[in-house]
């Protein structure tokens, strides 16, 4: 919600939209966690040095209550399992297409 409120706070004499969507996931569906998409393109995919692993996920195996992996972002060597207000910010003004 920090990279939503700056680029709102940024973006808003640039008559730019700033829309945010979260969706839940069933079960089936937990390889797509952590996806965040940026006018239709993964933010891993807008960032250099960006790629995307799946890492042991504890807190979704607390809630399906078996092993279950999620997505994770490597950026820049750095394992994220939780996608940094900073990697959002600058990959929508990549798709922007303000960096």
């Amino acid at each position: 919600m920090e990279a939503i409120e700056r680029l709102r706070k940024d973006l808003n004499t640039c008559d730019v939209e700033v829309e945010f969507v979260e969706i839940s996931l069933p079960e089936g569906d937990l390889p797509q966690s952590n996806m965040i998409i940026l006018n239709g393109i993964p933010l891993e995919s807008l960032l250099e040095r960006a790629s995307v692993i799946m890492t042991d996920c504890a807190s979704c195996g607390c809630l399906t209550g078996r092993d279950t992996t999620c997505r994770a972002v490597v950026w820049d060597g750095v394992v994220h399992e939780e996608i940094t207000a900073e990697m959002i910010y600058s990959a929508s003004l990549i798709a922007l297409g303000t960096l």
